[in-house]
C-alpha cells in the first residue's frame, strides 16, 4: 500500500470562500453601526478634525514653497516633504488614532483591516518623505554660492531614479514582512542580482559615482580652467559618464570621470594670479645706433622704476617702524 505524502504549499483560493468572508464582514459592520451609531458619529467628527488639521499643515507647506524667493534651507526641505503627504494617508492616520481607544467598540475584523491598510500606507508615505528629504538635501548642498547652478540639474534625473528605486524597494520589503510574507529569499535574490549587475556594469557605476562626487564635492565647475596629468583646458560640460574639456589648442577632450578624479587636478581659475614664461626673440642692427639707444632708454627706464619702488618700500618700512 502506498501513501501520497505530497501536500500543497498554499491552499487553493476558492471564490465561494471570498464571497462568504465578504458577506460575514458586511454583516459584522452592519451590526456595529446599528448598535454604536452615536459613538461612530463622535469618532467620525474627531477624525474629520484630525484630517482638517493635517490639510492645514500641508497648506502652510504649500504657501511656504510658493514664495517668491522659493524654499530656502532646511525649512524648505521639510516643507517639500510635507507637501507630498497624501490624502489617503491622512484618512488612515485619523482612523488609526480614533480606533486606538475602545470607545466606539470597533470589531476585531474592522481593526484588522485598518491595521493592514495603515501599515501599507504609512510605509510608502515614509518612503516618499525619505525620497523628498534626500533629494532636497542634495539640492540644498549643491545650491549654495560655492556651487554651479547647472550641477544638480544635469544629474537630478538619475539621482531621483536611484533614490526612488532604493527607498521603494525597501518599503515593499517592509510591507511584505509585516503582512507575514517570508522575505528572506527575496532579499537574498535581490542581493545576488545586485552583485551580478554591479560586476557587469562596474565601469559605468564607477563613472556614475565619480560624477556624483564631482557634483557634490565640486573640485571644479563648468567654465573653470584646470590642469590634470600633463594636459590643461577649460571644462565645458560635466556629464554622468565623462567630462568634456576644451584644450588650449582648441581640441575637445572627453575624459572619464573616474579617470579624471584619480589624477591631481589643479584649478587655475581659483588662482589670484598666473605666472607664464614667454620667450621673446628680437633682431637688432648693430650698424644703427637708434635701436641700441632705445634699448638703453628702456633699460634706464626699468632701473628708474625699480629705484622708485625701492624708495617707496624703504619709506613704508620706516613709517611702520
Amino acid at each position: 500500500m502506498t501513501t501520497n505524502n505530497t501536500t500543497a504549499i498554499l491552499p487553493p483560493i476558492r471564490v465561494g470562500d471570498l464571497d462568504d468572508q465578504a458577506r460575514g464582514f458586511i454583516g459584522i459592520l452592519y451590526h456595529w453601526v446599528h448598535t454604536h451609531w452615536l459613538q461612530i458619529l463622535i469618532v467620525l467628527a474627531v477624525a474629520s478634525v484630525i484630517v482638517m488639521a493635517l490639510h492645514f499643515v500641508r497648506r502652510l507647506a504649500r504657501k511656504y514653497c510658493m514664495r517668491d524667493s522659493g524654499p530656502r534651507g532646511w525649512f524648505g526641505v521639510a516643507a517639500r516633504a510635507t507637501l507630498q503627504t497624501g490624502n489617503f494617508f491622512m484618512v488612515m492616520a485619523a482612523a488609526k488614532i480614533v480606533t486606538a481607544d475602545t470607545f466606539a467598540g470597533t470589531p476585531r475584523e474592522v481593526l484588522s483591516l485598518i491595521n493592514v491598510l495603515w501599515v501599507i500606507v504609512a510605509v510608502f508615505q515614509m518612503a516618499i518623505w525619505a525620497r523628498e528629504i534626500i533629494l532636497g538635501t542634495i539640492e540644498h548642498r549643491t545650491g549654495g554660492d560655492h556651487y554651479a547652478g547647472e550641477a544638480i540639474g544635469s544629474a537630478m534625473n538619475i539621482i531621483r531614479l536611484l533614490v526612488s528605486f532604493a527607498v521603494f524597494a525597501i518599503a515593499a520589503i517592509v510591507v511584505l514582512d509585516n503582512l507575514g510574507v517570508n522575505v528572506t529569499g527575496l532579499i537574498a535574490g535581490l542581493g545576488v542580482g545586485g552583485i551580478a549587475v554591479g560586476l557587469a556594469a562596474q565601469g559605468i557605476f564607477a563613472d556614475l559615482f565619480a560624477a556624483l562626487a564631482i557634483l557634490l564635492d565640486r573640485p571644479f565647475r563648468r567654465g573653470d580652467a584646470i590642469s590634470y596629468d600633463k594636459s590643461a583646458g577649460t571644462v565645458e560640460a560635466i556629464g554622468l559618464k565623462s567630462t568634456r574639456i576644451r584644450g588650449v589648442t582648441g581640441e575637445e577632450r572627453i575624459v572619464a570621470n573616474k579617470q579624471l578624479l584619480e589624477k591631481e587636478i589643479i584649478n587655475n581659475t581659483q588662482r589670484e594670479y598666473r605666472r607664464v614664461v614667454f620667450t621673446l626673440a628680437g633682431a637688432m642692427d648693430p650698424g644703427r645706433d637708434d635701436g641700441g639707444a632705445a634699448i638703453d632708454d628702456q633699460g634706464r627706464g626699468r632701473g628708474r622704476r625699480h629705484e622708485v619702488r625701492a624708495r617707496r618700500f624703504r619709506h613704508l618700512r620706516r613709517a611702520k617702524l
